[in-house]
């Protein structure tokens, strides 16, 4: 059996992100398609820290009414800008800025 990467070791997708700001920011073709197979039903693509942290952004996303494709476009973009966020303290509040980001109109 092949090991899991996690997401925060590759691209910083944790709330534990590092305190200098990145630049520009892009998952892995692999990264990508691991999201994609946890949003889809498969528990052993990605380490539980990660896992988690698609579901709770799959969550805000349906919130907003997106699903399907849409949805899983938005979580990707939403991971990404994320990912280059200093600090997330509330999932909410980084929702409302990835909706006026650069990451926004990617997705």
């Amino acid at each position: 059996m092949h090991s899991q990467p996690d997401l925060r070791r590759n691209s910083s997708v944790s709330k534990d992100v590092p305190q200098q700001r990145q630049e520009s920011h892009v998952f892995t073709p692999q990264d990508t398609l691991r999201i994609l197979q946890v949003l889809h039903g498969n528990e052993d693509a990605l380490p539980e820290s990660s896992r988690n942290q698609v579901h709770d952004s799959c969550a805000l996303v349906e919130e907003h009414d997106y699903f399907g494709s849409a949805r899983d476009d938005h979580v990707i973009g939403f991971l990404s800008f994320i990912a280059t966020c200093p600090r997330i303290d509330n999932l909410g509040l980084a929702w409302e800025q990835y909706r006026s980001s650069e990451f926004w109109a990617g997705a």
